[in-house]
């Protein structure tokens, strides 16, 4: 069963060993290395699809007004408006 062990590799363990002493950790090892490598790749894959969209967008003259909120208020200060 995944997550027995209490370690979470985030590489994949060592390959270059012989058959006999690969066994059922060294699997779960691998799976859990492979599992964890591609959950950081969707993360970067999710930001930058989206900063690619946001280019697309600009090139085609869409501006959101999130975005540049964002870039220009980053912490979300409210202006104070004399009156």
């Amino acid at each position: 069963m995944l997550g027995i062990n209490l370690k979470k590799p985030s590489h994949f363990p060592f390959q270059k060993r012989s058959t006999a002493s690969k066994g059922k950790e060294f699997v779960i090892d691998c799976v859990e290395g492979a599992l964890s490598s591609s959950y950081a790749y969707s993360n970067e894959m999710l930001q930058s699809k989206k900063d690619m969209m946001i280019n697309y967008n600009l090139r085609a003259d869409i501006l959101d007004e999130r975005d540049v909120e964002q870039a220009t208020n980053p912490w979300g200060i409210a202006a104070i408006v004399n009156q």
